[in-house]
C-alpha cells in the first residue's frame, strides 16, 4: 500500500509541474541540461526507469519513436511508425495484468494526442536516463524492465530479468 501511495504521490508532483513546462529533477537539486525528466545519480539512492512487460498496440504515426517492453518476447521493441522491431536479447515473458486507469502523466505538451503511462513530449527537451558506471555491478537487484545509461560502455542498458543488455 505504501508503495502505491509513493507511485502517486509522484505522478500527482510530476502532473502538477507538467502543466507548467517545467524540467523535472529525481534525486537532485537541478536539471543537467534541457533535460525534462532528469535522475541523480548517488549509489546510495539507485534510481532506474521500470518498463512492465505489455502486449504491444497497433505501431503507427501516432506511436511513432515509442519505445515498449515486449511481453511476448521480452525484448526492448521501438516502433519506427509502420512497424516494432525488437532489440537485444530474449528473455522468458511475463503476465502483467491491471487495469487502465487514465490517460498517464504527460510531461512537455499537455495537449499531446499520445497515450501511455508516462508520455515525455517536447520539441527541445528530452529524457535524461539514470546514470551509472556499470550498472550491472552498482544495481545490486536490479527490477525487470530497468533502463539505464551505461557511463563506462556509453550505451543504454536495459536489465530483461536475467542480464543487462545494451539496447
Amino acid at each position: 500500500m505504501k508503495k502505491y501511495i509513493i507511485i502517486l504521490n509522484l505522478a500527482l508532483f510530476i502532473s502538477f509541474f507538467s502543466h507548467m513546462n517545467a524540467q523535472v529533477a529525481i534525486g537532485k537539486t537541478s536539471v543537467n541540461g534541457s533535460g525534462i525528466l532528469d535522475f541523480g545519480t548517488s549509489v546510495s539512492t539507485i534510481r532506474t526507469i521500470v518498463m512492465n512487460p505489455i502486449n504491444l498496440p497497433t505501431c503507427n504515426a501516432t506511436v511513432k519513436g515509442a519505445i515498449a517492453s515486449n511481453a511476448a518476447t521480452g525484448q526492448l521493441a521501438t516502433c519506427n511508425g509502420t512497424a516494432w522491431t525488437n532489440n537485444g536479447s530474449t528473455s522468458s515473458s511475463v503476465t502483467v495484468s491491471g487495469t487502465d486507469a487514465g490517460n498517464g502523466v504527460i510531461l512537455g505538451n499537455p495537449a499531446t494526442t499520445a497515450s501511455g503511462a508516462l508520455i515525455l513530449e517536447s520539441t527541445d527537451k528530452a529524457l535524461i536516463l539514470p546514470k551509472y558506471a556499470y550498472p550491472d555491478l552498482q544495481v545490486k537487484i536490479p527490477t525487470r524492465g530497468a533502463l539505464v545509461y551505461d557511463t563506462t560502455r556509453k550505451a543504454v542498458v536495459y536489465y530483461n530479468g536475467t542480464a543487462w543488455q545494451i539496447f
